[in-house]
């Protein structure tokens, strides 16, 4: 268990909080290790305790905007700083179920369920297993999609293996429980009058018959006709229709660069983390890494804002390919915008001017860019999305570090009219970038220059080059970005990328 979760637990046993894990305790020891969810039933009086108890403890509120919503359920997560896992917990003050992204159903149980829990030796508080195997087997029965139910044979409906694998834990949970037991959870929440027809159905028959299935899938519905939601039809077509949406803007954003919210979101706005740093400090591996921690949770997109490796436009590639024409050199493009920016521009000849006219045309092709990556990051910002950005331009030091390029070709050739109407234009670009203000963050990765050459060595010729960049990126501000986070990426990648998830996880 995370300590994070015993610190939870702890605190709700001690403040006699009527809560308790109230289905899959299957997987509780997965869920506290951080591995899956945490379903928690929390009774609805004790539920602002509850939620000032998570904030206590440094859990924070991230709701979805467009799918997964439902009313009573909120979404809490947490974040162990030991090992840097992320704990997902809904927090339920209902017991809602139902169809794929709408669940229809309301059920009025949860008193009982909190009434009858029991404590698991994790020390967590959970379900009663007779109740939760009852309560396993209703919402299989009005959550089944047509899909399944053409999926089933003719002697037996269909299961997925995790609820077949979940039905079996909870039997064997229950052979330990006298059957009078059984009988009273049952007859408090299904009545009864049909205890003996569906008995055998729900404890132990290995083929779970498709008829009887039926059977009793009506009788639940019946029963539980004036909690749903919505009318059968309209909860059917809201639950296709949503699946559709969703799918669409998964596509929009992988392939058009869209932001339209999928996950969850901060309802006060999300923030942008730029990781800035000479190259061997590891700003593309931590954003990589930190990306695939974020992304199973949250919208995470990450942006390339820098002048080498990365996107480009069509127009600032063309360029760059006709520069190392005429510089006759070869090699990637990293390497050669790279070189272009390392360049002394030392005679004003024709040569030298055409040189000087295609590489201003390729930065402004690439600020150009950057200012449309940084445009759509802040989209994802500001509706509450996370953006992690690789680089970011500023404008205190001309050349390196993403600076202003242009600049420089500008004092070469001042009687070039091209070359000022595009160190203009760079400029203006520049100015739009740091006009654009949210909650922007830096994260600087310090390195040892040495250690650095030794991890990327391919794009200087000596390591030198390294030690006065290292020296000039300790000195860079931000217009529109106060805040800058240090950390020692001399450490271990582990150590590393724990130091930056901290440092994430309070700033959001």
């Amino acid at each position: 268990m995370k300590e994070i979760c015993r610190k939870l637990f702890d605190k709700l046993n001690n403040n006699a909080i009527r809560y308790c894990h109230f289905k899959s305790n299957e997987h509780l020891e997965e869920g506290l290790d951080g591995n899956t969810d945490l379903d928690i039933l929390v009774d609805e009086n004790h539920s602002s305790k509850m939620k000032t108890i998570l904030e206590e403890l440094g859990y924070k509120e991230f709701e979805p905007q467009e799918f997964c919503s439902y009313p009573g359920v909120t979404n809490w997560y947490g974040l162990d700083y030991e090992t840097g896992s992320i704990l997902h917990i809904h927090l339920h003050t209902h017991l809602i179920t139902g169809k794929n992204l709408i669940k229809d159903y309301i059920i009025p149980w949860d008193q009982i369920i909190l009434d009858a829990s029991e404590m698991h030796t994790t020390g967590v508080r959970v379900n009663n297993p007779s109740m939760e195997l009852i309560l396993l087997f209703v919402r299989m029965a009005v959550k089944r999609t047509l899909k399944q139910n053409l999926k089933s044979s003719r002697d037996k409906i269909y299961l997925e293996g995790d609820e077949w694998k979940e039905v079996l834990y909870l039997r064997d949970c229950v052979k330990h429980i006298d059957c009078e037991r059984f009988k009273k959870a049952y007859e408090m929440l299904l009545g009864i009058s049909t205890f003996d027809k569906y008995k055998q159905m729900i404890l132990n028959d290995e083929k779970i018959s498709r008829k009887q299935f039926f059977a009793f899938q009506k009788y639940v519905r019946i029963l539980l006709e004036n909690n749903r939601r919505m009318i059968p039809v309209k909860a059917s077509l809201y639950s296709f229709i949503f699946r559709v949406r969703r799918k669409v803007y998964m596509y929009y954003n992988e392939y058009c660069g869209g932001t339209l919210p999928i996950k969850k979101r901060i309802d006060n706005g999300g923030s942008l983390f730029a990781f800035i740093g000479i190259d061997g400090s590891g700003k593309s591996t931590m954003i990589q890494h930190i990306k695939e921690w974020m992304a199973e949770e949250f919208d995470v997109k990450s942006y390339y804002l820098g002048a080498g490796d990365g996107n480009k436009s069509v127009i600032a590639q063309m360029m760059i390919k006709v520069y190392q024409l005429m510089i006759k050199r070869r090699g990637n493009d990293s390497l050669q915008v790279s070189n272009m920016t390392r360049t002394v521009v030392k005679n004003t000849g024709i040569k030298s001017k055409l040189k000087a006219i295609f590489a201003s045309y390729a930065y402004l092709g690439i600020a150009k860019n950057n200012l449309k990556s940084l445009k759509r990051a802040y989209s994802l910002c500001r509706e509450g999305g996370i953006a992690l950005c690789d680089r970011f331009p500023q404008s205190c030091i001309e050349v390196l570090h993403d600076g202003l390029k242009v600049q420089r070709y500008e004092r070469a050739f001042p009687n070039s009219s091209v070359i000022r109407y595009m160190a203009k234009k760079e400029r203006k670009i520049f100015n739009r970038i740091e006009s654009i203000k949210g909650n922007f963050y830096i994260i600087r990765l310090n390195v040892d220059p040495m250690i650095s050459y030794e991890r990327k060595k391919e794009n200087e010729i000596n390591a030198l080059e390294r030690v006065e960049k290292a020296k000039t990126i300790r000195t860079l501000t931000y217009k529109n970005i106060k805040t800058i986070f240090e950390i020692d990426a001399n450490k271990n990648q582990e150590e590393e990328l724990c130091s930056i998830k901290k440092v994430i996880w309070e700033a959001i």
